[in-house]
C-alpha cells in the first residue's frame, strides 16, 4: 500500500528540541479466503496511522556526527475491514434464510496510546548524510470488533440486518528501526530514501479472512447471533516500509 510520512522538528542552541512525526498508510485487495473461493471474493482493507511528539536531546560526537536520544508520547491506529457479497445457497439447502443474497462485513479497530523511548544518530560527509533510528513504543490498546450481516430477498426489495460488536483491551509493546540516506541538492534541500520496520508484539485485534459461510461471526454460517463473537484479538503485526522524498533543513 501507499502512504505518507511527515517529520517536523527544531533544535535550540542548547541542543534540546522537539520532533513531531505523522505516518499514514492504507489500501485494499481482494482475497479468496482460506477456501480460495474466487466466485465470491472478499475485499480486505487495512489502515495504519501513527502520530508522535518527542522531546529530543542532542549530543555532538567526535567524528562529526550527532547522537540524539528522545522521549515522548505516541498514538497509533490499526484497522482492518472486510466485505463479501455472496449468494449463500451454495450447499443446496433450500432454507428460506440461506437462499437470499447477502453482504457480510467485518471491522476491527485498535487504538494504541503510550510512551516512546528511542535514539537516533546521523553523520554528514560531503553531500551525503546517513542516519539511523531505533525506538520502542509501549502502548495500551483499546480494541473493538464489529460484524454485520445484511440479507436481501431475491429482488433486493427487503432486507434483514444483524449487527454485533465487542470490546477489549490489551498491552502492546512495539519495536521500531529505521535507516535513511540523504543527498544534499543544495545547502538546505536534500533528496532522501530510507527503510523502516515496525513490529507490534502480541495484542492487536484483526479481522479474519474466512468467507461468509465458514465464518463463525456471520449468521449465514449457521452460528446463532447470540453466540459470542470470535475475533483474532491477540495478534502481532510487522510493517515494512520504503520511503523517498525531500528534506528541508536550515
Amino acid at each position: 500500500v501507499w502512504g505518507n510520512r511527515f517529520e517536523f522538528g527544531f533544535m535550540t542552541e542548547d541542543d534540546c528540541g522537539w520532533t513531531a512525526t505523522i505516518n499514514r498508510m492504507e489500501g485494499s485487495q481482494f482475497i479468496g479466503g482460506r477456501t480460495e473461493n474466487m466466485d465470491t471474493p472478499m475485499q480486505m482493507a487495512a489502515k495504519f496511522q501513527s502520530y508522535e511528539l518527542n522531546r529530543v536531546y542532542r549530543q555532538r560526537l567526535r567524528n562529526g556526527g550527532y547522537f540524539e536520544p528522545y522521549i515522548g508520547a505516541r498514538y497509533a491506529y490499526v484497522q482492518d475491514e472486510t466485505r463479501q457479497d455472496i449468494f449463500t445457497d451454495q450447499f443446496g439447502l433450500n432454507d428460506p434464510l440461506l437462499t437470499d443474497t447477502g453482504r457480510f462485513l467485518q471491522e476491527s479497530q485498535n487504538n494504541l496510546f503510550g510512551g516512546t523511548l528511542g535514539a537516533r544518530m546521523f553523520r554528514q560527509t560531503g553531500r551525503w548524510t546517513v542516519s539511523g533510528n531505533v525506538a520502542t513504543f509501549l502502548a495500551y490498546n483499546k480494541q473493538t470488533y464489529y460484524a454485520s450481516d445484511v440479507i436481501f430477498d431475491e429482488d433486493f426489495s427487503a432486507g434483514i440486518v444483524v449487527e454485533r460488536a465487542k470490546e477489549g483491551s490489551t498491552f502492546v509493546p512495539v519495536g521500531e528501526c529505521r535507516i535513511d540516506l540523504a543527498y544534499h541538492l543544495t545547502r538546505d534541500i536534500a533528496f532522501r530514501v530510507g527503510g523502516q520496520v515496525q513490529y507490534f508484539f502480541e495484542g492487536l485485534d484483526r479481522a479474519n479472512s474466512l468467507p461468509t459461510l465458514f465464518n463463525p461471526n456471520s449468521i449465514q454460517s449457521g452460528v446463532l447471533p447470540i453466540n459470542p463473537l470470535v475475533s483474532v484479538e491477540d495478534q502481532d503485526m510487522a510493517v515494512f516500509t520504503a520511503t523517498f522524498g525531500l528534506e528541508w533543513k536550515r
